[in-house]
């Protein structure tokens, strides 16, 4: 990945800057999917592709 000087620059000082966390408190995301639901995961996928 390449990026200006002043967009990295930017980026930093944004995130820095911001308090997420209220909003990752309601992030919801199963981890270890394709091991815990590769059933589940594996139709999904079939499906969204047919």
């Amino acid at each position: 990945m390449q990026a200006g000087f002043n967009g990295v620059i930017y980026y930093i000082t944004a995130v820095s800057k911001t308090d997420l966390t209220a909003d990752l408190q309601r992030v919801s995301v199963p981890h270890g999917l394709c091991s815990t639901h590769k059933d589940e995961l594996n139709a999904d996928l079939l499906a969204f592709l047919k």
